[in-house]
């Protein structure tokens, strides 16, 4: 678990670093931060009463439509650096 949320942190600094401005960088990485940590709060809760009232199974079920919604969001998302064909040589 702490090696994945290690890989997770430093891997997501560096792509949230590539999106920003200098001068908005460091708000993209508070942003990065609170985003990824704040459903981590409610997520076992709102898990545990979808379980209670509707089962495990259900509870799958509303994860694998919210991941494929964030992959479908994920297919949008472009490369913002820009290589010319000579930098690639």
């Amino acid at each position: 678990f702490g090696i994945y949320w290690s890989a997770i942190w430093v891997g997501g600094i560096a792509i949230i670093i590539d999106f920003g401005t200098k001068e908005l960088k460091s708000m993209y990485i508070g942003l990065g931060y609170f985003i990824s940590t704040f459903p981590s709060f409610f997520t076992p809760i709102i898990g545990g009463k979808i379980a209670d009232f509707y089962g495990y199974q259900k509870v799958f079920w509303v994860s694998l439509i919210i991941n494929f919604i964030a992959f479908i969001l994920l297919l949008g998302v472009r490369e913002p650096r820009v290589f010319k064909e000579s930098e690639l040589d």
